[in-house]
């Protein structure tokens, strides 16, 4: 018998129909159904050939490629932003994101426990007055899917790491008003129960029988946390003022002025609640009044049209001739479009003149009370397109707030550096924490002899700039007068570093005068002394030489000294002098002894002078302005008479000192010289709540001090009241009555010690803790311990000093430093204005408070609240991502963020366990912005298909949709396509989100039904014709280009040439005529022939511009229809090896059906089926 045969093609039906009725894949695990074709048709979550793989969550992507419409941040597998472990189903993210599907942004340590973490849709929609003040809806892509910190009160920062530091007003500058809010309530009768109050998202209930004074330390203890006003050294931060009555609400309607007296500018609103509020009579009325004035004016007709906004909300077009109606109606529908959860809103409208808004020829002002639950509610502004006489006038309308703040509200007062760590201002060396006017709103006053600002802020070491921590050290000084009518007569002083025995240096001669009390004002660099001989107060002004001008560094270069009058005549000669030299309130206050105080002058070296003392009243306390008068004289002001009222007659009031914290002044009187009856005195610095503060054991004090730290008085006395021979100084505790006796002797370096007789001035040296006196009988300026006077004690002066020193004043060396110091002022980033802008620095661009802060780059902000619908991502410093560091001017970003301004979303970087190098993006791709994702956009066909993500962005929605183009970023994982032409077996291309995974090769599906009637799947073939009879030309494929053929190239190197290309792999190249591929007649055909790239191919491209005028032209002569599926659709990808798990009976093909080397599970059968060969299988047609 013979052998039967087979031929191919009825071994291929046989081979189909054998595939074809074996059951699915593992038969679908039991999670799907298998169809007819034997294929598994999945349950919803699984997938696979036999859909043993489970489905991980879908989410808006975070950066995907844009389809053909334009449209990112399609669904796609864990966000795009993690990683599936498809055995579980589930994701693992990407560090700081969450979620089950990664789609969620996470809050940066979960707002550090100092704030709320919400949603983009979430904060649009809250609203509590201060951080969050609107509520609109906001639904975009990444609505739920971005969230941020929204910080509690007191705290910032994206994290809300950062402590609030106190804002205030400049005390620098005079300017502004304080911020009053008006809340009215009526009941119709009878009121029961609370109104409900937020001010800076806390909340407070305030009964409806509150008093002002209730009012307002509910609120204190809100905002401040301290509700007694006692422990405010200027007064309660908050004021409340009833119109009438005692209750914050009444039958006949109360309006409540609440005055805040603390914070500074225009403060944020506080809101109302009146459901825990009734009325017997009727609904209760209680709303803020926000009253503001519309100016229009017009000096010939009218036109056109205005629009008016409210924090960034505009109103439509609002005619020039609007009517009151018209304007209440739009007024009340931008407030609300503001606040959408709007329980009270009534706007009322009254114009100055006529019934419309503009009016011809005239102005007209509109004044514009609004009762809402929110008040004060922030300015209007206005925009407008009015014309006056057919011109257009842009200035034709303005808008004022009745009662808007409009102080400074600086940072630290704009003295200080907030340290965000703390929450706490470093005020430098002249300011300090003030708890009722803000961070640095005091000048540091330690003593009563306070001798002002001396600089800018921010004095660093030119060689330290980049630090700028410590200050240059200047030089302290004594300064001190002598008086006689000898030669030795003038003002004097000593470097309190120096020898103390060497002969003082002299700054100004005061010959044939009687020097007297001295005090500094090293603001303006003067030297105030009082003249006894001429009954006057002089200054002299320290100038620099070099200059020739008023010089703001009294201690750099070489200095000479001009005297001037500063206090006319007045007939008895001063004795204390003291000087307020805060800004704005800038005086010298001086004491006036009754006359025959002094003795004469022939007496003065002899130590058993006498007095001819008068004990009759005709002491005087005046004083007079500093910064006042023509020809530096200024006007006297006489406190006497408001004084004498209070506590009765002065007699010889003699030293002065000033209390700056409390503004209050303390003096003695040392009454009658030969009885014990010497006084201590405390006013106001105007005079008034003058009051006697001690009038035992002090028989004639001469001098006082105050130390300002301690509560502590100093005061020197002629005669110590238990021996009535000596004097001595002694101190007593403010608030207290019973002084401690200190000093009395002195350690001169003899022995025995020196005795105090007459210590007449006194001054504080608070840095070394020292009290300094002169003795004017001892000739000698002694020092004694504040701690221990009784055991460390000393002498500036020795033998050199031989005439009678009296005034002195004491130089900390808080100045510049001395000119041999080179250093800068404003940190080195600004110009100081020196005294006469009260030592403000001009900072240089980009540098602001005292130009050692800087900003820090912006960029569209992460997070933040809507302004409008779907309208947010307003520029914000560091993107709302980072935090800003001052110094430097530089974003540290939140990680995960990258870029100046933490613009840039990082992709993801893993760690090279070998070199523990971090990779991008795993090695193995690019990581790239949305917008460059688009522009390296290919279509299904893997044919290059870019697209302007921006372009399409801003067409097909609103502008603020554009903000993420480059901000948001992907890994776009390499592609590696063939390389010479090899194409036996796939390359295995990297994959996912961080391209960590790798795919399996692909191959065509032998389970799948053939669509033809042959029931065989077709390679792709494309013919190529070229018609040219000279030049050259190149071929392209998938974006990549051939090097430049000639016309002529024969079948065979035109072959090698594409095989050579990244984007072909096997193919064959035939020409139906000769060998030439160009011929004048195009009369030959290249067919090419695709055996690697399966299913259907983008059209080959042909450059026929160096051709002379020929052309190629490209058709599909054979559209490929084989499936190019991973794994052929017959095993499971392993993405960590890039390998696939073949099903039973499955094994590598050759794309063709038949054994290969394509590892793709494509091949189903036996030997002989390899055996065939491929020729085998192309002659099957």
């Amino acid at each position: 018998m013979r052998a039967s045969t087979m031929s191919p093609r009825v071994f291929l039906l046989l081979l189909l129909f054998v595939r074809n009725v074996h059951a699915c894949h593992n038969l679908c695990h039991g999670n799907g159904m298998c169809n007819i074709h034997s294929i598994c048709e999945c349950d919803p979550g699984f997938s696979g050939p036999d859909c043993s793989e489970k489905l991980c969550p879908t989410a808006y992507a975070w950066a995907d490629t844009p389809d053909a419409n334009g449209n990112a941040h399609n669904l796609a597998e864990c966000s795009n932003r993690g990683t599936c472990d498809y055995t579980t189903g589930l994701c693992t993210c990407q560090s700081g994101f969450g979620g089950g599907a990664c789609s969620i942004l996470k809050c940066d340590n979960d707002c550090n426990n100092h704030g709320q973490c919400m949603s983009m849709k979430e904060a649009a929609l809250q609203f509590n007055g201060f951080s969050l003040n609107r509520s609109v809806s906001y639904n975009l892509w990444d609505s739920e899917q971005i969230h941020g910190c929204v910080c509690d009160h007191g705290w910032e920062g994206h994290a809300c790491t950062e402590q609030v530091c106190e804002k205030g007003d400049d005390p620098r500058t005079n300017v502004g008003v304080d911020e009053v809010v008006k809340l009215y309530c009526e009941c119709p009768t009878s009121c029961t129960g609370n109104l409900v109050l937020r001010y800076k998202t806390n909340t407070f209930i305030l009964s409806h029988e509150a008093t002002a004074s209730q009012f307002a330390k509910q609120l204190m203890a809100l905002a401040y946390s301290k509700s007694d006003s006692s422990v405010y050294s200027q007064g309660a931060p908050v004021q409340v003022a009833y119109s009438a009555g005692t209750s914050v609400c009444s039958n006949g309607g109360t309006t409540s002025s609440i005055t805040f007296k603390k914070e500074s500018g225009a403060l944020p609103s506080m809101d109302i609640m009146v459901n825990q509020l009734s009325s017997g009579g009727g609904a209760v009325v209680a709303s803020f009044k926000t009253t503001q004035t519309l100016t229009c004016v017009c000096s010939g007709a009218c036109g056109g049209s205005f629009l008016l906004s409210m924090d960034g909300i505009d109103t439509s077009d609002i005619a020039f001739n609007a009517n009151a109606a018209t304007l209440q109606t739009t007024l009340q529908n931008l407030y609300a479009s503001i606040n959408t959860a709007v329980t009270v809103n009534t706007v009322a409208t009254t114009f100055s003149a006529g019934a419309v808004v503009c009016q011809d020829s005239s102005t007209v002002v509109s004044t514009i009370v609004f009762s809402t639950d929110s008040g004060n509610l922030p300015t209007l502004s206005v925009i407008a397109s009015i014309t006056d006489a057919s011109v257009m006038a842009p200035n034709a309308m303005s808008v004022a707030h009745a009662n808007r703040g409009s102080k400074d509200s600086l940072l630290c007062n704009g003295i200080g550096t907030c340290k965000y760590d703390t929450g706490k201002c470093d005020c430098g060396d002249y300011y300090t924490f003030e708890d009722a006017f803000g961070g640095c709103g005091r000048p540091i006053i330690n003593t009563s002899a306070w001798v002002g600002v001396e600089t800018c802020p921010g004095v660093v070491l030119q060689s330290d700039l980049t630090l700028a921590v410590d200050k240059p050290i200047s030089e302290k000084r004594l300064y001190f007068a002598m008086g006689s009518n000898k030669t030795n007569t003038g003002l004097h002083y000593y470097a309190t570093g120096g020898t103390f025995d060497l002969v003082p240096p002299t700054l100004f001669n005061l010959t044939n005068m009687t020097a007297g009390s001295v005090a500094l004002d090293l603001s303006e660099g003067f030297v105030y002394f009082v003249d006894k001989l001429e009954g006057r107060i002089d200054r002299v002004q320290m100038y620099n030489v070099t200059k020739d001008k008023p010089y703001k560094h009294p201690y750099s270069g070489d200095l000479e000294f001009t005297r001037q009058r500063f206090a006319p005549d007045g007939g008895s000669a001063p004795y204390g002098l003291a000087l307020d030299l805060r800004w704005h309130k800038r005086y010298a206050y001086w004491t006036v002894p009754s006359a025959n105080y002094e003795p004469s002058f022939k007496t003065y070296g002899d130590p058993t002078y006498s007095y001819e003392d008068n004990p009759a009243s005709g002491g005087k306390i005046r004083r007079c302005a500093l910064d006042k008068g023509a020809a530096h004289l200024c006007t006297v002001e006489d406190l006497t008479t408001v004084i004498e009222a209070q506590v009765g007659e002065l007699r010889n009031p003699r030293g002065i000192a000033l209390d700056l914290v409390a503004e209050k002044m303390y003096w003695v009187d040392s009454g009658n010289e030969t009885v014990a009856d010497g006084k201590v005195f405390t006013a106001n610095l105007d005079g008034t709540s003058a009051a006697l503060l001690i009038s035992q054991n002090l028989t004639d004090p001469y001098s006082i001090a105050l130390d300002l730290v301690n509560s502590q008085i100093y005061i020197g006395d002629r005669r110590d009241h238990a021996t009535q021979n000596y004097g001595a100084v002694g101190r007593v505790n403010m608030g207290n009555t019973t002084i401690s006796w200190i000093v009395r002797w002195i350690n001169a370096g003899s022995s025995p010690y020196d005795r105090v007789r007459n210590p007449d001035y006194l001054a504080l040296d608070m840095d070394e803790g020292r009290i300094v006196f002169t003795d004017t009988l001892n000739r000698k300026i002694y020092w004694a311990s504040m701690t221990e006077p009784w055991k460390r004690t000393g002498v500036f002066t020795g033998v050199h000093i031989v005439e009678n020193p009296q005034g002195i004043a004491y130089d900390h060396g808080h100045g510049y430093p001395d000119a041999s110091t080179p250093y800068y002022d404003c940190y080195g980033h600004g110009t100081c204005g020196g005294f006469a802008s009260n030592f403000k620095c001009t900072c240089d661009d980009g540098y602001f408070g005292n130009c050692n802060n800087t900003m820090c780059p912006q960029g569209p902000a992460w997070f933040d609240e809507a302004v409008t619908e779907n309208n947010a991502h307003r520029m914000a410093e560091c993107s709302n991502r980072g935090t800003c560091i001052r110094r430097t001017g530089e974003c540290k970003c939140q990680e995960g963020f990258s870029g100046g301004a933490c613009e840039r979303l990082d992709c993801p970087v893993s760690v090279d366990p070998f070199t523990s190098e971090e990779l991008e993006c795993s090695g193995r791709g690019t990581c790239q912005s949305v917008e460059l994702m688009g522009f390296h956009r290919r279509n299904h066909l893997g044919e290059p298909a870019p697209i302007d993500y921006s372009y399409h962005a801003q067409t097909n929605k609103s502008s603020n949709q554009l903000w993420d183009a480059q901000m948001l970023q992907g890994c776009v994982c390499d592609v590696y396509w063939y390389t010479d032409g090899i194409w036996t077996h796939n390359l295995s291309d990297p994959m996912g989100y961080d391209c960590s995974y790798t795919s399996c090769p692909f191959g065509d599906n032998p389970n799948r039904p053939k669509t033809n009637t042959t029931l065989i799947q077709k390679f792709e073939m494309q013919a190529l014709r070229c018609t040219a009879s000279a030049g050259s030309f190149r071929i392209g494929f998938k974006g990549y280009w051939s090097n430049v053929l000639p016309f002529n190239v024969g079948v065979v190197d035109l072959e090698k040439e594409l095989q050579s290309m990244r984007t072909f792999g096997n193919i064959s190249v035939t020409y139906n005529q000769g060998d030439v591929m160009c011929m004048a007649g195009g009369n030959n055909i290249a067919n090419v022939t695709f055996y690697s790239e399966l299913g259907q191919q983008p059209l080959i491209k042909g450059d026929s511009e160096l051709l002379r005028g020929g052309t190629i032209e490209v058709v599909q002569h054979v559209k490929g229809d084989k499936e190019n599926e991973q794994c052929s659709n017959s095993g499971i990808c392993d993405r960590t090896t890039g390998q696939c798990q073949c099903f039973n009976g499955y094994s590598s093909s050759d794309g063709n059906g038949f054994a290969g080397l394509r590892n793709d599970c494509g091949y189903f059968g036996d030997s002989r089926a390899a055996a065939w060969g491929e020729n085998a299988w192309y002659g099957m047609e």
